[in-house]
């Protein structure tokens, strides 16, 4: 019987049957080299794909349409409806083809399909959505009072040229398509450089853009290696900003290369986030939150709630909830293993007993491992924050507290870019910023902080 679930899978079976393209000026072709790159579905370990191994030929022959796009193409003059009109296309032509992306985004990640399906597919179509409403909303400002007689002074905002997209493997879909969004929000052009590990989605992607109608050189595609055509986008002097998500390792190594031409970057990187938990939260809710939290993309996410700091009058219920490991001293109740059989799996794990000191509690590990510390009574507030800055990571937050005097003191003294109170959410709205302190990024993205960033400010005075 051919049902629309074996349709899909057949659609996703001839997609990757043949190797995946480059997309450049509106125009797909093979790397310059010849050369491909396989990628494999980790939750069987088998080879589905190859895609182009794009070198610097091919990145400066990308970085090339984008640029004529943004200065000679129709990208530069385009009225701002007709910008917001592509997005909007764009969003549903996502939706329209929602089942066949989440079947091909999860044999390519190892994700759960219908994890991706509900939230990268549908959270792709809704930050294109939103940030369809920003080209007619980006300003800038008139002076009410002149600085002299006779003359009129003002700034405006312009678009910073072309943009260099560099995403991660572990929500590749979601990632692409919200540095695309922002970007070509602002007016700006796009050069997208996925994770070579998870090419799949953004080509697919390139077909549903060119479908919509964009423009060729507005949006081009080059998968590849991080070190050769990430590296290549990273120093090429036509590429005016770097938007990247990934490691805090990778964000360094960008953020100096991009210091030698003085490019704007925006850096969402690692984190080590803390989840502290008080003796008067909703203990049920809390716990839910918290192994729902480690094991969502298998942990792999940069956001997640990895070291809990809980009051030692809940730690035994906290434990009874969910699994504990041990190392480095730590005591284990259960997982720290890999899980046999076809994949790379890991069992899911919390190390109780850790100390700040412990390379567990200061490195991310990106995999579904809590470390849990206790405090108690003796400890005042001040030493939970503390110990919650602890780190040199500085991404999120989260706070568990009936007390509102407690929850509002935490945060204002947490150093990180998002706290969450009582698991209320807000970090994934599109109307919000979001990026880290410390090692957890440079930047935000989301909401006018994040389009805004993809703009220039210029300085206007006219004498009459």
């Amino acid at each position: 019987m051919n049902s629309p679930a074996t349709q899909v899978e057949r659609k996703v079976a001839a997609f990757l049957s043949r190797p995946l393209r480059l997309l450049i000026g509106g125009e797909w072709v093979a790397a310059a080299s010849g050369e491909i790159i396989p990628f494999d579905d980790p939750s069987s370990g088998r080879v589905i794909g190859a895609a182009a191994a794009a070198g610097a030929t091919d990145v400066d022959h990308a970085v090339a349409a984008a640029r004529s796009a943004f200065e000679r193409g129709p990208w530069s003059t385009m009225p701002a409806a007709d910008r917001t009109r592509l997005m909007l296309r764009l969003a549903d032509a996502i939706e329209a083809n929602a089942d066949e992306l989440a079947y091909l985004e999860c044999v390519d990640t190892g994700n759960p399909l219908r994890t991706v399906r509900h939230v990268d597919v549908a959270g792709a179509a809704e930050r294109l959505r939103y940030n369809a409403g920003w080209p007619s909303k980006i300003f800038g400002d008139t002076l009410l009072s002149p600085p002299r007689a006779g003359v009129f002074a003002c700034s405006i905002r312009e678009p910073l040229g072309v943009v260099g997209a560099i995403t991660p493997w572990n929500a590749p879909l979601f990632m692409a398509v919200g540095k695309i969004a922002l970007a070509v929000a602002a007016g700006c052009t796009v050069v997208l450089k996925p994770a070579e590990l998870t090419p799949a989605s953004a080509v697919r992607l390139g077909e549903l853009v060119m479908q919509a109608g964009f423009p060729p050189g507005v949006i081009n595609i080059v998968t590849g290696l991080g070190p050769v055509a990430g590296q290549a986008l990273v120093d090429h002097p036509g590429v005016d900003k770097i938007a990247f998500t990934g490691s805090s390792v990778v964000g360094r190594s960008i953020l100096a290369g991009a210091a030698r031409n003085m490019k704007r970057v925006t850096l969402e990187l690692g984190g080590k986030s803390p989840v502290i938990i008080f003796p008067d939260a909703d203990l049920e809710a809390a716990v839910r939150a918290v192994a729902m939290g480690i094991v969502f993309k298998t942990g792999q996410f940069c956001a997640a709630g990895t070291r809990i700091l809980v009051h030692r009058a809940v730690l035994e219920p906290v434990l009874g909830y969910i699994a504990a490991g041990r190392t480095a001293g730590a005591e284990v109740a259960c997982g720290g293993a890999q899980i046999e059989g076809d994949g790379y799996f890991v069992q899911p794990t919390v190390l109780a007993n850790t100390s700040a000191e412990m390379s567990v509690m200061r490195e991310e590990i990106f995999g579904p491992v809590l470390c849990v510390t206790s405090f108690d009574d003796r400890e005042g507030l001040e030493e939970v924050i503390a110990l919650a800055n602890d780190s040199d990571y500085g991404l999120t937050a989260r706070v568990w507290t009936r007390n509102l005097a407690t929850a509002h003191h935490l945060i204002r003294r947490l150093r990180a870019g998002s706290v969450n109170i009582n698991g209320a959410g807000g970090a994934g709205s599109e109307g919000l910023p979001f990026g880290g302190v410390k090692h957890s990024g440079v930047g935000r993205e989301g909401g006018h902080e994040g389009v805004e960033s993809y703009t220039e400010i210029k300085t206007v005075t006219i004498g009459y």
